[in-house]
Protein backbone atom coordinates (compact mmCIF):
# COMPACT_ATOMS: atom_id res chain seq x y z
CA UNK A 1 0.00 0.00 0.00
CA UNK A 2 1.27 3.54 -0.24
CA UNK A 3 2.80 4.42 2.64
CA UNK A 4 1.94 7.29 4.66
CA UNK A 5 -1.91 6.60 3.43
CA UNK A 6 -4.42 5.91 5.91
CA UNK A 7 -7.44 4.45 4.26
CA UNK A 8 -10.02 5.42 7.10
CA UNK A 9 -9.27 9.15 6.50
CA UNK A 10 -9.44 8.78 2.03
CA UNK A 11 -13.11 7.76 3.77
CA UNK A 12 -13.89 10.33 6.06
CA UNK A 13 -12.35 12.79 3.49
CA UNK A 14 -14.10 11.56 0.80
CA UNK A 15 -17.45 11.45 2.62
CA UNK A 16 -16.90 15.38 3.17
CA UNK A 17 -16.36 15.90 -0.67
CA UNK A 18 -19.31 14.19 -0.93
CA UNK A 19 -21.59 15.63 0.89
CA UNK A 20 -20.81 19.02 0.06
CA UNK A 21 -20.72 18.50 -3.65
CA UNK A 22 -24.75 16.62 -2.95
CA UNK A 23 -25.55 19.67 -0.89
CA UNK A 24 -24.84 22.05 -4.23
CA UNK A 25 -26.48 19.55 -6.36
CA UNK A 26 -30.04 20.91 -7.83
CA UNK A 27 -32.85 17.81 -7.93
CA UNK A 28 -32.27 17.73 -12.04
CA UNK A 29 -28.83 16.91 -11.20
CA UNK A 30 -29.48 14.64 -8.86
CA UNK A 31 -31.50 12.68 -11.27
CA UNK A 32 -29.22 12.75 -13.86
CA UNK A 33 -27.46 9.40 -15.10
CA UNK A 34 -24.26 8.54 -13.89
CA UNK A 35 -22.06 7.68 -16.93
CA UNK A 36 -19.56 5.22 -15.02
CA UNK A 37 -22.90 4.12 -14.18
CA UNK A 38 -25.41 4.20 -16.52
CA UNK A 39 -28.24 2.39 -14.94
CA UNK A 40 -28.02 4.63 -11.44
CA UNK A 41 -28.73 8.40 -11.28
CA UNK A 42 -26.84 10.31 -8.86
CA UNK A 43 -29.67 9.69 -6.20
CA UNK A 44 -28.92 6.20 -6.85
CA UNK A 45 -25.24 6.10 -6.37
CA UNK A 46 -25.48 8.06 -2.94
CA UNK A 47 -28.14 5.34 -1.78
CA UNK A 48 -25.96 2.77 -2.49
CA UNK A 49 -22.58 4.29 -0.85
CA UNK A 50 -25.06 4.99 2.52
CA UNK A 51 -26.55 0.98 1.74
CA UNK A 52 -22.61 0.18 2.23
CA UNK A 53 -22.04 1.97 5.07
CA UNK A 54 -24.79 0.74 6.95
CA UNK A 55 -24.26 -2.70 6.00
CA UNK A 56 -20.53 -2.16 7.37
CA UNK A 57 -21.64 -0.01 10.37
CA UNK A 58 -23.90 -3.18 10.94
CA UNK A 59 -21.04 -5.71 10.07
CA UNK A 60 -23.38 -7.41 7.11
CA UNK A 61 -20.37 -7.17 4.30
CA UNK A 62 -19.38 -10.83 4.61
CA UNK A 63 -22.72 -11.90 3.72
CA UNK A 64 -24.00 -13.64 0.60
CA UNK A 65 -24.99 -11.41 -2.27
CA UNK A 66 -22.43 -8.25 -1.31
CA UNK A 67 -21.28 -6.81 -4.20
CA UNK A 68 -24.01 -8.72 -6.60
CA UNK A 69 -26.81 -6.34 -8.67
CA UNK A 70 -29.76 -7.74 -6.00
CA UNK A 71 -27.20 -6.09 -3.45
CA UNK A 72 -26.92 -2.55 -4.71
CA UNK A 73 -30.42 -2.83 -6.04
CA UNK A 74 -31.70 -3.36 -2.74
CA UNK A 75 -29.79 -0.36 -1.34
CA UNK A 76 -31.18 1.85 -3.71
CA UNK A 77 -35.19 0.39 -3.27
CA UNK A 78 -34.55 1.03 0.29
CA UNK A 79 -34.11 4.75 -0.01
CA UNK A 80 -35.83 5.52 -3.05
CA UNK A 81 -38.58 8.09 -2.68
CA UNK A 82 -36.80 9.97 0.73
CA UNK A 83 -35.19 13.31 0.70
CA UNK A 84 -31.50 13.66 -0.32
CA UNK A 85 -31.05 15.53 3.26
CA UNK A 86 -32.54 12.64 4.82
CA UNK A 87 -30.07 9.48 2.84
CA UNK A 88 -27.41 12.07 3.72
CA UNK A 89 -28.22 12.49 7.03
CA UNK A 90 -28.24 8.40 7.57
CA UNK A 91 -25.04 8.07 6.02
CA UNK A 92 -23.66 10.37 8.26
CA UNK A 93 -25.32 8.29 10.75
CA UNK A 94 -23.65 4.95 9.36
CA UNK A 95 -19.89 6.39 9.10
CA UNK A 96 -20.50 8.01 12.71
CA UNK A 97 -20.88 4.21 13.86
CA UNK A 98 -17.72 2.74 11.36
CA UNK A 99 -15.05 1.76 14.04
CA UNK A 100 -11.35 2.22 12.43
CA UNK A 101 -9.51 1.16 10.60
CA UNK A 102 -12.32 1.11 7.84
CA UNK A 103 -12.69 -2.20 5.87
CA UNK A 104 -10.67 -1.44 2.54
CA UNK A 105 -13.76 -2.32 0.22
CA UNK A 106 -15.50 0.18 1.16
CA UNK A 107 -12.54 2.68 0.90
CA UNK A 108 -12.42 1.86 -2.77
CA UNK A 109 -15.97 1.75 -3.31
CA UNK A 110 -17.03 5.48 -2.20
CA UNK A 111 -13.65 6.58 -3.74
CA UNK A 112 -14.60 5.07 -7.21
CA UNK A 113 -17.65 6.33 -6.30
CA UNK A 114 -16.65 9.82 -5.69
CA UNK A 115 -14.59 9.89 -8.89
CA UNK A 116 -18.32 8.33 -10.75
CA UNK A 117 -20.40 11.18 -9.28
CA UNK A 118 -17.79 14.52 -10.11
CA UNK A 119 -17.77 13.07 -13.94
CA UNK A 120 -21.82 12.70 -13.72
CA UNK A 121 -21.38 16.55 -12.44
CA UNK A 122 -19.00 17.98 -14.92
CA UNK A 123 -16.74 17.98 -12.57
CA UNK A 124 -12.76 16.69 -13.15
CA UNK A 125 -11.60 17.33 -9.42
CA UNK A 126 -11.92 13.80 -7.37
CA UNK A 127 -10.60 11.94 -5.73
CA UNK A 128 -7.73 13.61 -4.70
CA UNK A 129 -4.02 12.67 -6.00
CA UNK A 130 -3.12 10.50 -2.79
CA UNK A 131 -6.49 8.49 -2.75
CA UNK A 132 -6.06 8.25 -7.08
CA UNK A 133 -2.75 6.88 -5.78
CA UNK A 134 -3.56 4.49 -3.10
CA UNK A 135 -6.51 3.22 -5.58
CA UNK A 136 -3.68 2.36 -8.41
CA UNK A 137 -1.77 0.28 -5.74
CA UNK A 138 -4.33 -2.00 -5.14
CA UNK A 139 -5.22 -2.32 -8.70
CA UNK A 140 -2.15 -2.49 -10.17
CA UNK A 141 0.64 -4.98 -9.47
CA UNK A 142 3.06 -4.96 -6.42
CA UNK A 143 5.26 -2.60 -6.98
CA UNK A 144 3.72 -0.16 -9.93
CA UNK A 145 2.63 2.49 -8.58
CA UNK A 146 6.09 3.18 -6.86
CA UNK A 147 7.64 3.13 -10.60
CA UNK A 148 4.64 5.20 -12.11
CA UNK A 149 3.98 7.98 -9.69
CA UNK A 150 7.35 9.69 -8.33
CA UNK A 151 6.12 11.95 -5.81
CA UNK A 152 6.77 15.63 -7.06
CA UNK A 153 5.86 19.41 -6.07
CA UNK A 154 5.30 20.70 -9.41
CA UNK A 155 3.14 18.44 -11.22
CA UNK A 156 -0.33 18.95 -12.07
CA UNK A 157 -2.82 15.92 -11.49
CA UNK A 158 -6.05 16.62 -12.27
CA UNK A 159 -5.67 20.06 -12.50
CA UNK A 160 -4.41 20.55 -8.86
CA UNK A 161 -0.53 21.78 -8.59
CA UNK A 162 1.75 20.62 -5.89
CA UNK A 163 1.72 17.36 -4.10
CA UNK A 164 0.93 15.07 -6.76
CA UNK A 165 2.45 12.70 -8.44
CA UNK A 166 4.17 12.01 -11.93
CA UNK A 167 2.88 10.02 -13.74
CA UNK A 168 4.91 7.26 -16.38
CA UNK A 169 2.71 5.44 -18.99
CA UNK A 170 2.30 1.60 -19.02
CA UNK A 171 3.15 1.09 -22.72
CA UNK A 172 1.91 -1.28 -25.24
CA UNK A 173 4.93 -3.43 -24.76
CA UNK A 174 4.02 -3.14 -20.50
CA UNK A 175 4.31 -6.84 -19.25
CA UNK A 176 1.90 -5.21 -16.18
CA UNK A 177 -1.35 -6.85 -15.78
CA UNK A 178 -4.43 -5.78 -13.22
CA UNK A 179 -4.86 -8.91 -10.64
CA UNK A 180 -8.14 -10.27 -11.52
CA UNK A 181 -7.88 -13.52 -9.30
CA UNK A 182 -11.36 -14.72 -7.95
CA UNK A 183 -9.63 -13.72 -4.46
CA UNK A 184 -9.02 -10.19 -5.51
CA UNK A 185 -12.44 -9.54 -7.48
CA UNK A 186 -14.50 -10.57 -3.84
CA UNK A 187 -12.98 -8.50 -2.46
CA UNK A 188 -14.22 -5.71 -4.22
CA UNK A 189 -18.23 -4.12 -3.01
CA UNK A 190 -18.98 -3.20 -6.51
Amino acid sequence: MVRGVDPTELYRSSHVRVCERLSALSPARLAATVPATPLWTAADLVAHVTGVASDAALGRLDREGVGSPEWTAEQIAKRAGRSMAEVVEEWRECVAKLDPPFDERIVRDLLTHEADLSGAVGKDDAPPPEAVSWMLDFALPSGTVTALCRPTTSSKVRGRSGGGCQAGRLGASSSAAVDRSPDRAASQLS
